[in-house]
């Protein structure tokens, strides 16, 4: 299974939907749901400007960090 991000302005992520492929791991559900900005089309390309990890318990952020598919600065 590959690993899919939800795109917003500023790229949020919950840790369960960053890494629920990784066997094993804590399973997390979306806090909200993250909806693209008015106007935003699918094919608009844009730079990762903010990676934010909520909601952990039994897994540390970097751990998270390490198994998201972008990073800040990314071209998406």
């Amino acid at each position: 299974m590959r690993l899919r991000s939800i795109i917003h302005a500023t790229l949020a992520l919950a840790a369960g939907g960053a890494i629920m492929a990784h066997p094993g791991a804590a399973r997390a559900q979306l806090a909200q749901p993250v909806e693209p900005l008015a106007g935003q089309t699918s094919g608009e390309r844009f730079v990762v400007g903010d990676i934010r990890i909520e909601g952990l318990q039994r897994i540390s952020e970097g751990t998270v960090y390490n198994y998201l598919p972008v990073n800040i600065g990314d071209e998406l």
